[in-house]
């Protein structure tokens, strides 16, 4: 799942009975850190998200819904169906508000950008939204 983080939950147990108790296991030690990450991680999703509409008027409307996020996408043309991909750095909350549009007209896609640009047919290299609103009207 591209569009998926990953979760790491960390459990502190107590003492194992009948092991000498230890302070540092009570206490809570804001100053170690387990894990760290980039200070971008959460704002940033650098990935991609791709689309799927097996109707063309769904693709329009929805370029049409997108318009005013001016995000760079590519359309294929994969498998009977036309596949948006969408493979902007947007941050966090742009990155929610743009799939649930696009989740209003399309679904979630399986395909991998390797995937589209290996066998899937290139419709529109770069822009597609612009391009799709600029020659169809609602």
């Amino acid at each position: 799942m591209p569009t998926e983080g990953v979760v790491v939950i960390v459990t502190r147990i107590p003492s194992i009975p009948g092991a000498t108790s230890d302070e540092s296991d009570i206490e809570d030690d804001e100053s170690t850190t387990l894990f760290s990450r980039d200070s971008g991680f959460q704002t940033r999703a650098d990935s991609y998200m791709v689309f799927s509409f097996s109707d063309f008027d769904d693709l329009v409307s929805v370029c049409h819904a997108l318009i005013p996020y001016q995000i760079n996408a590519s359309l294929f043309y994969y498998k009977n169906r036309y596949e948006l991909l969408i493979a902007d750095a947007l941050d966090s909350e742009r990155w929610q508000l743009i799939a649930s549009i696009l989740s209003e007209y399309g679904s979630v896609s399986n395909s991998t950008e390797a995937m589209l640009k290996e066998y899937g047919k290139t419709v529109i290299r770069e822009h597609a939204v612009e391009a799709i609103v600029q020659r169809f009207s609602l």
